[in-house]
């Protein structure tokens, strides 16, 4: 019996920082979810599905991500000293192969989020913003939380609760017509080289 093996479609490219390359940035596909579909990524929902296993960039800043299906994608990198850096939409053939793609981190703006009355320090406040990996920050004694490269956009903000803590690590996704239209409850815009606040109730 002969076997025929196919490489699927890959997307390559680099991450670099003030032009230079980074290494260990994580690197992912995502796709737009399709409607009536919820996604939660650690318990929070997003508006994008992780596509395919992340990867993290060589010494060069470079990396290579294979794609399963044709169709609109994003390309979002993660680095911990720097803002998530995004492709925007890329439009991928169902066996195109793209290469010379360069992702650019930035310094991002800064958060900070004012902990409900009564919280302890210690507790954990999230952000996230409907696509790519959610934020934790820990409240401190003045019962503010702070979120630094933060990338540019809108975020929702809230306080992990037990349940939360129970879904740290998970995915899921689930499909009805109660999942139509459902908006991300924002609790604020973050602009590059700026710092938000937020109150939370």
């Amino acid at each position: 019996v002969d076997i025929e093996m196919f490489r699927a479609p890959r997307v390559t490219g680099v991450v670099l920082a003030g032009g230079r390359p980074i290494e260990g940035a994580r690197v992912r596909l995502f796709r737009p979810k399709v409607p009536g579909m919820q996604v939660l990524v650690d318990g929070y929902g997003m508006n994008y599905v992780p596509d395919g296993e992340a990867t993290t960039t060589e010494s060069d800043g470079t990396f290579e991500l294979f794609h399963r299906h044709g169709g609109a994608y994003r390309v979002v990198a993660h680095h911990p000293d720097h803002a998530a850096a995004d492709s925007g939409t890329l439009e991928l053939g169902e066996e195109e192969d793209r290469s010379g793609l360069k992702l650019e981190l930035e310094a991002g703006g800064t958060l900070i989020a004012h902990a409900p009355e009564g919280t302890a320090e210690g507790e954990t406040a999230v952000a996230y913003r409907g696509i790519g990996e959610p934020r934790s920050a820990r409240v401190d004694a003045t019962g503010v939380a702070t979120f630094p490269h933060i990338a540019a956009g809108r975020w929702c903000v809230r306080m992990e609760d037990e349940n939360l803590r129970r879904m740290r690590g998970s995915f899921q996704q689930s499909f009805g017509p109660a999942r139509e239209g459902k908006v991300l409850p924002w609790s604020c815009d973050v602009r590059a080289g700026q710092t938000e606040t937020v109150r939370l109730d």
